[in-house]
């Protein structure tokens, strides 16, 4: 698969690949991964968002903007309103 993207936050990591579908992998404590869970994944999952246009991470956060609704997603810590 071609990549198109890569963010990389504190501890875990997005790629964007050439189909417009996110990946992602690493820490998950903050839910920075947006599984169900908090637990953490070292190997590349793909994220239910499809049809991304951008990604970006920082810190304990994911952003990702959808090609579709034309809106960002965010996943993460919220602390303070950071999202």
């Amino acid at each position: 698969v071609d990549i198109l993207m890569i963010a990389c936050g504190s501890n875990h990591s997005l790629v964007l690949d050439c189909n417009f579908f996110v990946w992602a992998f690493g820490n998950n404590q903050n839910g920075q991964l947006a599984t169900r869970s908090e637990e953490s994944h070292f190997l590349p999952r793909k994220m239910s968002l499809a049809y991304a246009e951008r990604i970006c991470a920082g810190g304990n956060r994911s952003m990702m903007f959808c090609k579709l609704s034309k809106r960002w997603k965010t996943c993460g810590d919220y602390q303070e309103g950071k999202l």
